[in-house]
């Protein structure tokens, strides 16, 4: 298994900024990221749901809203597991097939997310796999994401605090880049 770091932390603690401030860093050093990233949608200061990106592509999709209609439903929004399916878990598939990406990015792990049995499966492979990963977990989640993901080695798992968060992303980044640079 190569070196997978998961990062955790309350609800609007940061996460995904520390995740996408790490993948321009590492893009920065001339390195390939693949994956994908969640982003919230907004309609002012109201969340409607949440997109997802292909940080590779570029594609991006719907993984969960509130006009939506057909779909399992958490809290107030309904999950779309066809983009799900055809943006985030291809994206992390292709990242795991491609030669050319040097880093697997999944954020996030969450209630959402996990509805999907070929997204645990595939997050698990990439996890397991022989490329450098880095990945968000749900806080409410981080103590049974091995058990949801059916791992049997934990990755390291950083928690993000209001005290930490400044100088995570520096850190993070020089450690994956630390772990992308043994490979070669």
């Amino acid at each position: 298994m190569c070196e997978a770091i998961m990062v955790t932390g309350m609800p609007g603690i940061g996460k995904t900024t520390l995740i996408s401030n790490v993948i321009e860093i590492v893009k920065d050093r001339g390195y390939i990221v693949g994956g994908m990233i969640t982003q919230e949608i907004r309609d002012k200061q109201k969340r409607l749901g949440f997109e997802i990106l292909d940080i590779h592509t570029g594609k991006k999709g719907i993984l969960a809203h509130t006009s939506l209609k057909k779909g399992i439903k958490i809290g107030k929004y309904v999950i779309n597991a066809v983009d799900l399916s055809e943006v985030g878990v291809t994206a992390i598939t292709n990242s795991l097939n491609q030669p050319e990406i040097d880093l697997i990015v999944v954020d996030e792990t969450g209630p959402m997310e996990i509805t999907s049995a070929n997204f645990r499966k595939t997050v698990a492979m990439a996890i397991r796999g022989s490329k450098p990963f880095l990945g968000t977990v749900q806080f409410k989640l981080r103590n049974n994401f091995m058990k949801i993901l059916d791992l049997t080695d934990l990755p390291k798992i950083i928690e993000i605090t209001h005290e930490n968060r400044n100088n995570q992303i520096d850190k993070i980044s020089k450690e994956i880049l630390k772990i992308i640079e043994k490979k070669y």
